[in-house]
């Protein structure tokens, strides 16, 4: 049997974050939700469903919230928790398992998500310098897949020519 995983139903926003192998006896696809925080229209969501549907395992959401979130106020911190208790509740509700860690380091979360022996894992993209060094060294640490899906924009950022520094840079080339 072949260890690589099938295509992604986006393979022009998806993203290999790392070169392992799938895991042959896992028991899930993780969906590590960071930034997409929902489960209608979440092409990061839907990539795992379908890599899970294709492996015969179920997809389990991983949420890894941190404690201080730069430039984040107390309100915005509880709005975001508040709206998560809600989706929580949906998932679990459409047949999804979910865990919530708290205050997880990428070496804290690769040792949590191991514990639950995924065949692969899934997560949003994070354009910040911030979420793409966790993502990085996250993934260092699997011993198996982690994509990286771009589903906030309507045109992913890899599909645009040439280094993406600002709006002004961007928008002309997309609507060329």
């Amino acid at each position: 049997m072949d260890d690589t995983l099938p295509p992604p139903p986006s393979p022009e926003r998806t993203t290999l974050l790392n070169n392992r192998p799938r895991n042959r006896t896992g028991r899930c696809v993780i969906y590590w939700l960071q930034n997409s925080q929902r489960l209608h229209d979440n092409p990061a969501l839907a990539t795992a469903d379908a890599l899970a549907h294709d492996l015969g395992v179920p997809t389990l959401l991983w949420i890894a919230l941190t404690p201080r979130v730069p430039n984040g106020a107390s309100r915005s911190a509880r709005f975001m928790v508040e709206g998560l208790r809600d989706l929580t509740g949906r998932a679990l509700a459409r047949g999804y398992g979910v865990r919530v860690a708290w205050a997880c380091s990428p070496a804290d979360l690769a040792r949590r998500v191991a514990a639950d022996h995924p065949a692969a894992v899934v997560t949003d993209v994070s354009h910040l310098a911030r979420g793409r060094s966790q993502r990085a060294a996250t993934a260092a640490l699997l011993d198996v897949p982690l994509l990286a899906v771009d589903g906030d924009l309507v045109v992913p950022v890899a599909a645009v020519p040439g280094p993406q520094v600002a709006a002004r840079t961007f928008r002309p080339r997309v609507w060329q």
